[in-house]
């Protein structure tokens, strides 16, 4: 039916394409060593960045929690941890 084909077509995905504008997004990134990274000390400083960094390594530490309850016992509820 009509409904069918159309229902298939919005449901199932298609292939997806990277949108390019410019020579944001086109050509191929070259690999970056972070010792060769430029830091900006005065933004790094900032409150909005150091509360970044500081829900990123809650965040890691959660996970890390939820890894160590899930060793000791492969059944545990890490429900309330998520």
């Amino acid at each position: 039916s009509v409904a069918a084909v159309a229902a298939s077509l919005t449901l199932l995905p298609g292939q997806a394409n990277a949108a390019k504008y410019g020579g944001f997004g086109a050509g191929s990134p070259e690999v970056i060593d972070p010792k060769d990274a430029i830091i900006d000390e005065e933004i790094l400083k900032s409150s909005s960045v150091q509360k970044g960094i500081a829900a990123v390594r809650g965040y890691k530490q959660s996970v890390a929690d939820m890894k160590a309850t899930l060793s000791a016992d492969t059944q545990a509820d890490i429900g309330p941890k998520i």
